[in-house]
């Protein structure tokens, strides 16, 4: 049938990435070291990296988190800023028609 993944711990895992992190070893002398695909090593280095910047970033989340709730934020203040503009728009029109007006 088909080939069965192979499973690796979240040690090997941490093992992996750190050696790739510390850039010592190219990926492929790694995967050759291994037994594991240069991508999925590059991709444990990006999640570790990753995860390393979340302790060090504020309140504890992660970049991604920050970032999503800045755009949701950034997001609100434009629909209020739009509304905003809307209504001073419709004013400044209404304004403008009764000065035309004798």
């Amino acid at each position: 049938m088909g080939d069965i993944r192979k499973k690796y711990t979240p040690s090997f895992k941490i093992k992996v990435a750190a050696e790739a992190i510390c850039g010592q070893a190219t990926l492929a002398q790694l995967s050759s070291k291994y037994g594991v695909h240069p991508s999925l090593i590059s991709k444990w280095k990006g999640q570790a990296q990753e995860e390393l910047l979340s302790w060090f970033s504020k309140n504890g989340k992660s970049l991604k988190e920050q970032g999503d709730a800045e755009f949701k934020r950034l997001q609100m203040r434009l629909n209020k800023l739009s509304i905003e503009n809307e209504f001073l728009t419709r004013c400044f029109e209404k304004l403008e028609t009764s000065k035309k007006k004798p």
